[in-house]
């Protein structure tokens, strides 16, 4: 059996889940959405709250953007919905590897791997049921 120590990868990414769960505690509550304005080819670079009330970031747009080699419009629109999405990603992520490391440390202490490893099993489903319907899964 290997022990949980500080140095253990398990510490290490227990402190980055921390880390994610407080940045995400302390931003505009999502789910987030870029702005779809122009039949959703906008590229004004604002992310929006979930209700289209208040933008929570604001971007360049990509016709203002001052680098000839800087993204293109693809990849500006990427960025916002990767930005808009990772309001909501980053929390279910995050819960989803605490429960994955729990998992894991059990069936490292089990005196009954095998046992450990249906009840490590039946408790990700769980995990992941609870993030159906909101991109997880």
């Amino acid at each position: 059996m290997y022990g949980l120590t500080p140095s253990n990868p398990a510490a290490r990414l227990r402190a980055q889940i921390a880390e994610a769960e407080a940045l995400a505690a302390k931003a505009t509550p999502g789910p987030w959405q870029r702005c779809s304005a122009n039949d959703g080819n906008c590229s004004c670079g604002i992310v929006w709250d979930g209700a289209g009330y208040a933008a929570v970031m604001y971007g360049n747009s990509i016709e203002n953007f001052p680098y000839r080699d800087g993204p293109s419009r693809e990849q500006m629109n990427a960025n916002l919905d990767l930005a808009a999405a990772s309001r909501t990603l980053v929390p279910q992520l995050a819960a989803a590897l605490r429960v994955c490391l729990g998992a894991l440390e059990q069936i490292e202490r089990a005196d009954d791997p095998d046992t450990a490893i249906g009840t490590a099993y039946t408790a990700l489903v769980r995990a992941a049921e609870m993030g159906d319907g909101d991109g997880m899964a």
